[in-house]
């Protein structure tokens, strides 16, 4: 039965009879909650029968008056009576009633919090005086709660519920996907000029731009560091090799000094079987003056001997070449560029068999010329000088033959040792004759080389070209290079993928004797290193 069934029958109030359950310990939620039909009996028979002092004894809010056994309508006295004493009651039956009547209530505290939400929504609930009493004075004078207020009630019951403990509903942290980002280190930035760490193998005689691109250093700030020494070299001077160390260790890069001889001796580090060497045409280099035709010299060889029926002139592919007279070949080797006597010139003359020094008949010898005739004596080079432009009518041979006597390059009709020949390149005069001479000089010096070992060669020449990448012009002193060997130049290794020959044509491999253009290198290699094959790339790489 719901206890305003049971407030209707017996004509009591639905708070009075809440506040009886509450005084016999029978937990009741509204006048809507049910009881059962023994604990409406009891009610019924308490209220006809009226108050027994036994009901007196249990209530809490009851006073030791006598004025408490009077029937049940007198209502508003009751209440108003309970009112009057509001701290004194409590403090004398605290000591009595604090088992029954505190403790019991703090435990129900929390089940009233859970389930009393949908006396909420009931407009007729008003909690009594008594029964706030009850479940917590303290919190009733600290929170300052009016009687007979809902919202008061609801304050009281969060209070209730966030004092239970400490809260664990999950909570998202939004800082855990940054901690990674924080912790991780600042990244340098890399420096402009990154110097290789390997040890770099510096060759005596290299120039300012050589050793900027070996070093890995803007040009300017290497000229910059030779200045500070008081150092002024040109671009295309050679370098003293103790400035070369010192500017090297200014950047944090450890030079390695090699010289010509070292390689050389690389080159030649195999024994050479005599029995399986064959011979092998001349390899021959050009020097002299540039204003004394050696350029045009080149041209008239190469148009009457190789491209006769070549269209627009002379179109030379690469740096070597080779021409044919009477079944026999020559290799002719153009040093680079007219700068001239740079260290590339004397290991020019270091790869070649015989010197062609050109003088023009109309003019004496030059400080160049000197300086060629130099070269070639270091390099131990036989000499055969082609006396140029005898078409002229002011050419004076004896005066050049005189002038050369002094420097110990004398005519043979002049009990000298080398051979001179007069020629024109610009009429193409003399030409047949001069390559007889050479020929004639080979035989006397029975060049021979194996073509069995290991191809090794000399770096002519070297560029970058867009579509086929770094590119070197190689010329073969012994053994044969086929495409697809493993090689090392200097600190590079690299695998042959491609031979070009000097016009321009694709071929398998490459003999003694032989300028090719091998395309295969990691980077550009330097115009005068060793090329040397070796038997696999993992061992060239070492």
């Amino acid at each position: 039965m719901r206890i305003h069934e049971l407030s209707k029958k017996i004509n009591v109030s639905s708070k009075e009879i809440i506040a009886k359950l509450a005084g016999l310990n029978i937990p009741v939620k509204s006048h809507m909650s049910t009881i059962d039909d023994e604990t409406a009996k009891k009610l019924s028979d308490l209220y006809s029968k009226g108050k027994p002092s036994g009901v007196k004894e249990k209530a809490p809010s009851g006073t030791t008056k006598e004025k408490a056994p009077k029937p049940a309508p007198a209502k508003t006295k009751a209440v108003k009576k309970t009112k009057e004493p509001k701290a004194k009651p409590e403090k004398k039956e605290v000591p009595e009633a604090r088992k029954k009547d505190l403790k019991k209530p703090a435990i129900r505290q929390p089940d009233i919090s859970d389930k009393e939400e949908p006396s909420i929504e009931e407009d007729e609930v008003i909690v009594p005086d008594r029964f706030r009493k009850e479940i917590d004075t303290d919190k009733l004078t600290k929170m300052k709660v009016k009687p007979g207020m809902q919202r008061a009630f609801d304050s009281i019951r969060r209070v209730e519920v966030n004092k239970k403990g400490p809260d664990f509903r999950p909570r998202f942290k939004k800082h855990d996907k940054r901690q990674p980002v924080k912790k991780a280190e600042p990244v340098e930035a890399p420096a402009a000029t990154a110097p290789r760490k390997r040890v770099l193998k510096f060759q005596e005689g290299s120039t300012v731009k050589e050793f900027s691109e070996l070093t890995g250093q803007k040009l300017n700030d290497v000229m910059k560091k030779f200045m500070e020494l008081g150092y002024m070299p040109t671009i295309n001077q050679p370098l003293d090799a103790d400035a070369a160390q010192i500017v090297a260790e200014s950047f944090g890069i450890k030079i390695e000094l090699t010289s010509i001889e070292d390689e050389e001796a690389f080159l030649e580090q195999e024994e050479v079987d005599e029995k399986a060497l064959s011979p092998r045409p001349p390899i021959v280099t050009i020097m002299g003056h540039v204003d004394h035709g050696k350029t045009t010299l080149l041209d008239a060889i190469r148009e009457t001997k190789v491209t006769e029926t070549e269209a627009g002139g002379i179109t030379q592919h690469i740096g070597a070449y080779k021409v044919k007279l009477k079944g026999k070949e020559i290799a002719f080797l153009d040093t680079p560029g007219h700068e001239a006597f740079t260290m590339m010139r004397a290991r020019g003359a270091k790869v070649t068999d015989i010197v062609i020094l050109v003088v023009a008949a109309d003019d004496s010898v030059m400080p160049q010329t000197i300086e060629a005739i130099d070269h070639a004596k270091a390099a131990n080079v036989p000499i055969v000088v082609a006396v140029n432009k005898i078409d002229k009518p002011e050419a004076n041979v004896d005066k050049v033959k005189t002038e050369l006597s002094q420097r110990d390059v004398a005519p043979e009709d002049w009990g000298g040792k080398n051979i001179f020949v007069e020629v024109s390149a610009k009429q193409k005069k003399g030409i047949d004759q001069l390559l007889e001479m050479i020929l004639l000089q080979a035989e006397m010096m029975e060049l021979k080389a194996d073509y069995t070992r290991p191809a090794r060669g000399t770096v002519v020449e070297a560029k970058l070209d867009r579509g086929r990448g770094p590119v070197g012009t190689v010329l073969i002193n012994s053994g044969i290079l086929k495409t697809g060997d493993a090689f090392l130049v200097g600190t590079i290794a690299g695998k042959v993928r491609a031979l070009i020959d000097d016009n321009g044509k694709k071929i398998d491999q490459a003999g003694p004797s032989t300028p090719v253009e091998v395309i295969g290198f990691p980077e550009v290699p330097h115009a005068g290193d060793i090329f040397a094959v070796m038997e696999d790339e993992r061992k060239a790489r070492q």
